[in-house]
C-alpha cells in the first residue's frame, strides 16, 4: 500500500519531459478503495518534476480539474516549495494546519525507449494530370526508393495517486504510460493532466 509521506519524500525520479512530442496517454491499471470515503474538502496537488516550471503547470492543470467540483485546492509548488526537503512531523503539522484533508500526487514510476525501423521501401511519386490514358497509365510505374530509417519512442510511466491525510492511505490510483517522439514537453503535461482529470473519481 502506498502512503502518503513514502509517496512524497522517497520518491527520487522526475518525470522526464524534454525532447519529446506526446503521442498519446493510456491507462495501464486503476484501482479504488472499494470502501466509500469522507468527501475532500482541501486538496493539496503535488507534481515530482526537476523543472519548477513544468511541475507548476502539471499542478495548475490537475488543480484546474478539481475546481470544477467546487473542491479547493492549493499547489505544492506555492505553499510548499521546499516540501522535498521537509519531514514527516513538519509535513503532518502544515496540512493539519491548512486544513488539508486529501493529497493528488503525480510522480513517474518508470521509461523505457523503444527503437522502431523502417526498412527501405518503394513509393509510387505524385501524378501529375496528363492527358489520355497512355500518360496517366506510364506516370503510375514511377517509384521513389525511400531509405531505410529508424525512430525512437519514449514512453513514460507515471503513478498518480489520492490520498487521505487523516489515514496517510490512498483511496485511489491510477498508472499510465504516455509515449512521446519529437520535442514538446509542454504537451506531455497537458496529456497526462487530461487523462488523469478524466479517471479521477469525485471527491465529495
Amino acid at each position: 500500500m502506498i502512503t502518503l509521506y513514502r509517496a512524497i519524500v522517497v520518491t527520487s525520479l522526475y518525470l522526464l519531459l524534454s525532447g519529446c512530442a506526446v503521442q498519446s496517454t493510456k491507462q495501464v491499471e486503476q484501482w479504488q478503495d472499494p470502501n466509500p470515503h469522507k468527501p475532500f474538502t482541501h486538496v493539496l496537488v503535488v507534481g515530482v518534476i526537476y523543472d519548477p516550471a513544468y511541475q507548476y503547470f502539471l499542478e495548475k492543470g490537475l488543480a484546474d480539474s478539481l475546481a470544477s467540483e467546487g473542491v479547493k485546492t492549493s499547489l505544492s509548488s506555492e505553499l510548499y516549495p521546499r516540501l522535498h526537503e521537509m519531514e514527516r512531523e513538519e509535513v503532518v503539522k502544515r496540512l493539519a494546519e491548512d486544513g488539508i484533508d486529501g493529497v493528488l500526487l503525480v510522480r513517474p514510476v518508470g521509461q523505457e525507449t523503444i527503437t522502431t525501423y523502417v526498412p527501405a521501401h518503394l513509393r509510387v511519386v505524385g501524378v501529375d494530370t496528363y492527358r489520355g490514358w497512355y500518360g496517366y497509365f506510364y506516370q503510375s510505374y514511377r517509384y521513389a526508393r525511400i531509405p531505410a530509417t529508424s525512430y525512437e519512442t519514449f514512453v513514460m510511466r507515471a503513478e498518480s495517486a489520492l490520498f487521505d491525510v487523516a489515514t496517510e492511505e490512498a483511496v485511489w490510483t491510477l498508472t499510465t504510460d504516455t509515449e512521446m517522439v519529437l520535442d514538446s514537453p509542454s504537451a506531455a503535461v497537458d496529456s497526462l493532466v487530461a487523462k488523469v482529470g478524466s479517471e479521477l473519481p469525485s471527491l465529495n
